[in-house]
């Protein structure tokens, strides 16, 4: 299907998305995103039409890909595609898809090109497409450029706050004598390091008693979750300390977590949480490594330092009298 959408040729100036879809509402939301955030249209096709229109194509600022359901290769080859298509033409790519495929597309969350959208609503799409438009010198996008610029920040401010606090527990030894922390006259800025994907095991223990156990986190995320009973849930919103306390339970019982099941865990919407993942990452707490049954999957686990950080501060709570929600 290659289909015209009206307005495409309004502006020819205008940046350019090409729209890969297989669902009328898929297509009617990006194409409507599209041109909300200013931009024009090239195509809207089907998702088995990727490979030969991308070898074709000469030029996109954008390329949206909006799916509901795996199709295998032919979606293998049009993400595949679309990848190099951004890398050559220095273009971005927008994968949109529902919760239950997003284990499929997650290991594009490490190519700063990619933004994965997952059950995305209208606001999601159009801030996405403004970020890919942001090289072009158009007023409006100054705008929303700006507002999602900053809106950015603000998550890596925040992240890197909690770097820089996991990073000073980590350097507590004193709190118990077999404290697991790093030696602080080894600790610098490196060791919140730019992830890698790694493969080797993990230790599924810790050697201290005072550890709490992977049931005892996962009871304080069951009564984190509990307020939202009684309060609104916007007002404990903690997406990057539920993913902790998350991870954490996990590594204790030597269980992998996949990037849905984390998303579920940060009790946010989708796309939002995908956003913390990613950024975690970038700032080196968070790993991804990928599912050795299936090379489509990407796990996500703490890192060795993260981990390190959160078994101190479990351990410096029980000292001072018990765990905190």
């Amino acid at each position: 299907m290659n289909m015209q959408y009206p307005g495409e040729d309004v502006n020819t100036h205008a940046p350019i998305a090409l729209i890969f879809a297989d669902s009328d509402a898929g297509r009617t939301a990006a194409s409507d995103a599209a041109i909300a955030s200013g931009g024009r249209i090239a195509a809207t096709l089907e998702i088995s039409q990727g490979k030969s229109r991308l070898h074709h194509q000469a030029v996109a600022n954008a390329i949206i890909i909006e799916v509901t359901r795996d199709h295998g290769s032919a979606l293998d080859h049009l993400i595949d595609g679309a990848v190099q298509f951004a890398a050559r033409e220095d273009a971005a790519l927008i994968i949109s898809a529902p919760i239950d495929m997003i284990d499929l597309v997650a290991p594009q969350l490490a190519n700063d090109r990619v933004t994965l959208l997952c059950q995305p609503d209208a606001a999601d799409r159009i801030d996405a497409l403004m970020m890919a438009w942001r090289a072009k010198p158009i007023a409006f996008q100054d705008i929303g450029g700006e507002i999602e610029s900053v809106r950015l920040k603000r998550l890596a401010d925040e992240v890197s706050r909690i770097a820089r606090a996991l990073a000073g527990l980590a350097a507590v030894r004193d709190v118990t004598q077999a404290s697991i922390a790093p030696d602080p006259a080894n600790l610098d800025e490196t060791q919140l390091r730019s992830p890698t994907v790694a493969f080797a095991p993990q230790p599924s223990s810790f050697p201290n008693t005072t550890m709490p156990s992977a049931n005892e986190i996962r009871a304080l995320l069951r009564l984190r979750r509990l307020r939202a009973n009684f309060f609104a849930p916007e007002l404990f919103a903690d997406p990057a300390w539920d993913m902790l306390l998350d991870l954490m339970a996990a590594r204790l019982d030597n269980e992998q977590v996949a990037v849905s099941s984390l998303c579920i865990a940060a009790s946010v919407p989708p796309t939002t949480a995908l956003r913390w993942i990613k950024t975690m990452s970038d700032y080196g707490l968070f790993e991804r490594c990928a599912d050795p049954l299936d090379g489509r999957r990407i796990f996500i686990r703490l890192s060795d330092e993260a981990a390190q950080a959160m078994a101190t501060y479990f351990m410096a709570a029980k000292r001072l009298g018990g765990l905190s929600v």
